[in-house]
Formats: C-alpha cells, structure tokens, sequence
C-alpha cells in the first residue's frame, strides 16, 4: 500500500471487499492498512466459491488464513497444472499431515483450516498432474525449480 507506484498499480489491483475490510480493519502490519483515499482507488469485486478471472486461471475463496484469503488454479498450455495455496500451510507437511501452523500469535479459525487442508491432501493424492504450491515451502520450491514445474525468479 505504501509504493510509490501505487497510483498506476490501483486501477490494476482487484481486492475482494473482505480483502479490503481485512486491510482496512485488522492488517496484518500497520504499514499494510489503507487510507480512506486509497482504498476508494482499488477495484472491488465479490464471487461466490469459484471465479473464472481468466483463461486457465480460477480464484478459489479460502478464507481460512485470513479473510478474504485466496489460492488461484492455473492450468498452463503445458498441460501442467498449478494450486498457488498461499499461506494455509508453511510446508506441505502441514497439508500431508493436517496440522496448522506452531505460531501462536496468527490467530485462524481451526474448523476452516483442517478443511482446507484436508481438501488439498486430497488434491495432491488424487489429482497427479496438479502441483499444490504453498509460499513458504522453501524446500517444497527447489524442487519444482528443478522438475520444471516452476521457474527461478522473474523474467
């Protein structure tokens, strides 16, 4: 929120009203909370479970890390398929194992989170041409690098 590019990234950005409220409300990191003037910049919009954003890409709503928390489905021309699950896990351990995160102070409803874990425990036994990428699995990203199933770094 604080970029300098902000005002050419807004009219790009596309926030659900329960990510806007999350920012607005209960931000993670002060820093991370929008001014009235800000948020009035940024494209709002609401789906119900599912959202087709674009071709081969689908929002799938998990609002078990926070509200308004996300994964995107994307389906390359490859062939291959990726989940980018964001934060519900640390490591794909935790998803193999159903078992949160060992971090008392981030507060997420348990009941949502064994839910989707257990849906994506499912999705990585069930659905072999799908890669589950969790954000922090550092060991988890080295060796899609070297499958190929993703990339090092930007080009």
């Amino acid at each position: 929120m604080r970029s300098r590019a902000f005002a050419e990234l807004a009219p790009k950005t596309l926030l659900t009203r329960k990510q806007l409220q999350t920012l607005i409300n209960e931000p993670q990191l002060p820093e991370l909370k929008p001014t009235a003037e800000m948020a009035a910049q940024l494209r709002v919009f609401d789906y119900p479970d599912y959202f087709p954003f674009a071709p081969g890409i689908a929002l799938i709503k998990a609002p078990g890390h926070t509200a308004g928390s996300q994964m995107v489905y994307v389906a390359l021309q490859s062939g291959k398929e990726l989940l980018l699950a964001g934060d519900v896990a640390w490591h794909m351990d935790g998803v193999r194992l159903n078992t949160g995160k060992d971090a008392p102070w981030i507060k997420e409803p348990p009941e949502l989170m064994a839910a989707e874990l257990d849906w994506l425990n499912g999705l990585s036994v069930t659905e072999k041409n799908l890669s589950i990428v969790i954000s922090h699995d550092e060991e988890q990203r080295r060796e899609y690098i070297a499958k190929g199933v993703l990339g090092d770094g930007f080009e």
